[in-house]
C-alpha cells in the first residue's frame, strides 16, 4: 500500500512522505475541533481512495474525507466507520488511520 502511494505521488509530482503527511496533519476530526476525544477502540481516519459501495451496507466514501472507525467482528477486511448519525462498512485498505 505503501509503496503505491508513493507511486502515485511520483507521478503527481508530490514527495510521498511529504505530501501524505502534510495532508494527514491538516486534517482534524470534529471530535478534534471541539475538545473531546474519541471513546475506546475507536479511531480517526482518512478515506485514501474514492469507493463506491456496491451495496447499502457500505458507505459511499470520498477521497480525503475524514471518518470515524472501529474494528469489524465480521471481517478483518473491513471496519465500522461512522459519519455523523451514519455507520456502514467501509474496506480496510482504503483506510489510512490516523489515530
Amino acid at each position: 500500500m505503501i509503496d503505491l502511494q508513493r507511486e502515485l505521488a511520483t507521478v503527481s509530482g508530490n514527495s510521498a512522505a511529504g505530501s501524505s503527511k502534510a495532508k494527514a496533519d491538516s486534517l482534524t476530526s470534529p471530535s478534534e475541533e471541539n475538545g473531546f476525544s474519541l471513546p475506546p477502540g475507536k479511531k480517526r481516519a482518512r478515506v485514501l481512495y474514492d469507493y463506491d459501495s456496491e451495496d447499502s451496507s457500505k458507505f459511499k466514501l470520498a477521497a480525503n474525507e475524514v471518518i470515524i472507525v472501529s474494528p469489524c467482528d465480521e471481517s478483518e477486511d473491513l471496519m465500522i466507520a461512522e459519519r455523523g448519525s451514519q455507520k456502514g462498512k467501509v474496506p480496510v485498505a482504503y483506510l489510512e488511520i490516523l489515530s
